[in-house]
C-alpha cells in the first residue's frame, strides 16, 4: 500500500493511521513525554502535528494517570483535534468521549484549507 501524499486513490488518512505499527515510528520522529515503566495496563495517547507525533503513555489502572489522560483528551479535542481509537480489528474509529480502556487514542489536528 503506497501512502505517499501524491498517491491518487490511495488510502485515507485514517486508513494510514489504522495500519501503522503501534510501536514503530519513522526515523527521527516522535517524542516520548511520559511513560510509567512496569505497568501492565499501558495505554497510549498519540498526538499528531506538523513535526510528527508525541506519545503519552499512562497506566489505565492508576486513577491519577487516567485523570491526567482525560484532561489531555478534553484539552486537545477542545482545541480542535479529532480523536480516534484503534478498534479490536485494528481500524481507527472517531470518538467524542474519553475511553480509559482504549489501548491507543490518536489525535490529529483540524485540517485547514485555503
Amino acid at each position: 500500500m503506497d501512502a505517499s501524499p501524491g498517491n491518487a486513490g490511495g488510502p485515507s488518512f485514517l486508513e494510514c493511521l489504522a495500519t501503522q505499527s503501534h510501536d514503530r515510528l519513522p526515523q527521527g520522529q516522535g517524542r516520548v513525554l511520559t511513560k510509567d515503566h512496569g505497568a501492565k495496563a499501558m495505554a497510549t495517547q498519540i498526538v499528531m502535528d506538523h513535526t510528527g507525533d508525541t506519545r503519552h503513555y499512562f497506566n489505565s489502572h492508576d486513577r491519577e494517570a487516567v485523570a491526567k489522560a482525560e484532561e489531555r483528551f478534553r484539552k486537545l479535542t477542545g482545541a480542535g483535534f479529532t480523536a480516534a481509537v484503534r478498534t479490536a480489528t485494528g481500524d481507527a474509529a472517531i470518538t467524542r468521549s474519553f475511553d480509559p480502556t482504549a489501548e491507543e487514542t490518536l489525535f490529529f489536528p483540524r485540517l485547514v484549507g485555503g
